[in-house]
């Protein structure tokens, strides 16, 4: 309940962990790779089979939802 005592929205309290935790994500990566690198979506049950398809899960103890990414190796060339 909200202060006012009406409902809280779930679907809108599940929107805003979303983006704090995307933002969250967002600021390592560009970190990482020394610039901004613009995160894609994946629908829910195409992230459960590239996992199931992947080579390695990470298992972290982050309790928030939508806390599930997918991070894809890819091969740097060597510098010309």
């Amino acid at each position: 309940m909200a202060e006012d005592g009406r409902p809280i929205d779930e679907r809108l309290v599940r929107v805003v962990d979303f983006r704090e935790v995307q933002q969250e994500v967002q600021e390592v990566v560009d970190a990482a790779v020394e610039g901004p690198t613009p995160l894609g979506g994946i629908e829910r049950f195409a992230l459960c089979e590239a996992a199931h398809n992947s080579y390695a899960v990470v298992l972290t103890s982050e309790r928030r939802l939508y806390g599930n990414f997918l991070l894809i190796k890819g091969v740097v060339p060597p510098d010309a």
